[in-house]
């Protein structure tokens, strides 16, 4: 029945749904029966987003399928080669991408590859995350990273903190970098400790745990490496060798689950040209004349990571979030509906953001719109969850919309196409 379900609902994404869809809504008003109105849709994604950013891609999901998209402006200036933005453009989506780790580490948490004596998935999440370091970053560790969890990380409470710019010189003066063995000597402050603040690390550090997990002999294995090859915890061999192990996973166990595969890219710019794909640079502004900002996490961190770096096309992020919410592709259902309960937003998993809007209270019940907002400058997206079993995502590669505009402007398209 399983097999059914997801084979059905992997038929489904990609079809366009026709406008004015009937759909039963869910919730306390399950009873009253609302409309969809694609052309709605698409109208005010245009009014919102058309000469207003470089390049846009929008794709509204219904369940598993594509109810709504557009795609327009430019994905590239003269100065690097013009070129329209479609909704096969792949684009950097910046912080966006964490959901892929997210969605990674549950899945290994729900499936015998990564638990295979079955523990429950509450234990998995609050399990520390100090013993699946490697030793040479546990014994130098700061006790106050001694009970950190990974339902912590999920929900941005661990209490981890930036580096200042004083720490930052400190550390140059010294001739060191910020890294992820740095991070792990920085004391948590105990009045952080629990408390939701949005951090890149917290899901940084989950490019070196993941692998711990997708492949029970690694820490083992890592461990034993360091000590033969006498590798120091500052060395950048453990994150290149770990977020290599992170990479592997993600093609091999989330992306080419997805029927059709996606193949997003952390080389964007090494890579696409080898394959003749064009993808779109970012740009200060939408009458930006010059060359745009192209990024490659694997050229500036020697790996790919789990806290962003990743370009990937509306359509293949649309599949991706249809694969976690519309099917059990890649986790279960009840895993699914755990990430995010209205009732208790601050308890969210991996989601990072919330939004409100009072014609969504209003009329169903939903107080807080997560999202998962992705702005490395000037490269902006977002994944979002709306009411009524949508889903959404946009991309924008200028720099007049932060995810967070991004976010409020589709709640505001979808808004203009339900009517009751």
């Amino acid at each position: 029945m399983k097999n059914i379900k997801v084979l059905i609902a992997l038929i489904v994404f990609g079809m366009l749904l026709g406008a004015n869809n009937v759909f039963a809504q869910p919730g306390g008003l399950s009873n009253k029966v609302v409309k969809f109105d694609k052309a709605k849709f698409i109208n005010s994604v245009k009014s919102s987003f058309d000469g207003k950013v470089k390049g846009y891609q929008v794709v509204l999901l219904n369940g598993g399928s594509v109810a709504a998209e557009y795609a327009d402006g430019d994905a590239r200036n003269k100065a690097d080669g013009q070129a329209d933005m479609t909704f096969n453009t792949p684009a950097n989506i910046g912080s966006t991408a964490k959901f892929f780790a997210g969605i990674a580490l549950l899945k290994l948490f729900t499936t015998p590859q990564g638990n295979p004596n079955g523990v429950s998935l509450d234990k998995q999440l609050d399990s520390k995350i100090y013993y699946y370091l490697p030793n040479v970053w546990k014994n130098d560790i700061h006790p106050s990273w001694k009970d950190v969890t990974f339902r912590e990380l999920l929900q941005h409470k661990s209490g981890v903190r930036s580096f200042t710019k004083a720490e930052v010189d400190a550390l140059t003066a010294k001739g060191l970098k910020k890294n992820a063995y740095q991070y792990l000597l920085k004391e948590l402050k105990p009045a952080n400790r629990g408390v939701r603040k949005y951090e890149n690390f917290n899901f940084t550090v989950l490019t070196y745990l993941i692998p711990m997990f997708a492949d029970q002999l690694m820490l083992q294995n890592i461990n034993k490496e360091i000590y033969e090859k006498k590798v120091s915890p500052n060395d950048v061999y453990i994150q290149t060798r770990l977020g290599d192990a992170y990479e592997k996973y993600l093609r091999g166990e989330l992306f080419t689950k997805i029927t059709p595969n996606i193949n997003p890219s952390c080389d964007a710019p090494n890579e696409y040209p080898k394959q003749n794909k064009i993808f779109a640079p970012a740009y200060k502004s939408v009458s930006d004349l010059t060359k745009g900002f192209a990024y490659s996490e694997r050229v500036t961190n020697g790996a790919c990571h789990a806290q962003g770096g990743w370009y990937i096309s509306a359509r293949e992020l649309a599949a991706f979030v249809a694969n976690f919410t519309a099917s059990e592709t890649l986790i279960p259902n009840a895993v699914e509906t755990k990430m995010f309960d209205d009732d208790n937003a601050n308890e969210m998993l991996v989601w990072s953001f919330t939004t409100s809007n009072k014609w969504a209270t209003d009329n169903f019940g939903m107080d807080a719109i997560p999202y998962m907002g992705g702005d490395h400058d000037p490269a902006h997206a977002t994944i979002v969850k709306l009411p009524g079993g949508y889903h959404a995502v946009g991309i924008v590669n200028s720099d007049e919309m932060g995810s967070g505009t991004i976010t409020n402007n589709i709640v505001s398209a979808f808004q203009a196409s339900v009517s009751f």
